[in-house]
């Protein structure tokens, strides 16, 4: 003889089930409203050098996990126009490289979508070595 009377564990089970679809059904629509594109997207913006030197952005980025690349082309730089990056995001800070043959130039920016506001130290770049500045991007629908 079974312990609980069929009818009390026919509608426990039933229970259970119903509950079991629930939470299924939330955690897709949870999943279908979460964007995790990260950065990945076009970007445009602008830079500004402590010279006062400045210019327009737009970038292409893809993310994976925490690793970002992708490239940059920029106006008004007397050094250089275009680089690729390599970054690493670490909650919504994001850190990294832009180069271009031997020029090499640090950045650290904040991600708060739609934007990325950071800074750059033009490390290795010839003439431009030394500069550092800021730079703004809004992201591209």
């Amino acid at each position: 003889m079974w312990p609980f009377p069929t009818s009390r564990l026919a509608a426990a089970l039933q229970s259970t089930r119903g509950m079991t679809r629930m939470l299924w059904i939330a955690a897709l629509a949870l999943a279908a409203c979460t964007d995790n594109s990260g950065i990945s997207g076009d970007w445009t913006g602008t830079w500004t050098s402590r010279t006062g030197v400045s210019g327009q952005i737009t970038a292409a980025f893809s993310q994976r996990d925490s690793q970002i690349g992708g490239t940059i082309s920029f106006t008004g730089s007397p050094c250089f126009d275009a680089a690729q990056v390599m970054e690493v995001m670490a909650g919504n800070s994001i850190s990294g490289t832009a180069t271009a043959g031997g020029i090499q130039v640090t950045l650290s920016a904040t991600w708060t979508e739609p934007d990325i506001n950071g800074s750059y130290d033009a490390v290795s770049a010839g003439a431009c070595s030394g500069d550092t500045g800021t730079f703004s991007l809004a992201r591209q629908n």
